[in-house]
């Protein structure tokens, strides 16, 4: 799980760099909320840091932002999908680990 993690922050340092790149457009927040691209990218950061500090619990939220046709998709379109599916697989794996 060590390595899936490390693997996961690589990656997620590529998608905050990103995501950092764009403006304008809109997408569901975690919480059911209306998420603007310039809202999303320290919500990332966030989620990144707080990663890095041992919370596992946000693997949820970020599985949620990586989910297929989300928060991810909408903001970064092609540009990001193969990276996003990149993210979405290893977090995946870590949640249904974490459930088991």
């Amino acid at each position: 799980m060590k390595a899936e993690i490390e693997e996961l922050l690589k990656l997620l340092d590529e998608a905050h760099n990103l995501a950092s790149q764009y403006t304008g457009g809109y997408s569901s927040g975690y919480h059911g909320e209306i998420l603007f691209a310039e809202d999303f990218h320290p919500i990332l950061k966030d989620s990144i840091k707080n990663l890095k500090q041992g919370n596992l619990e946000e693997i949820k939220k970020l599985h949620f932002f990586f989910f297929p046709g989300n928060a991810w998709d909408a903001f970064t379109g092609r540009e990001g999908m193969d990276l996003g599916n990149n993210i979405f697989k290893i977090l995946s794996n870590l949640k249904l680990k974490a459930s088991s």
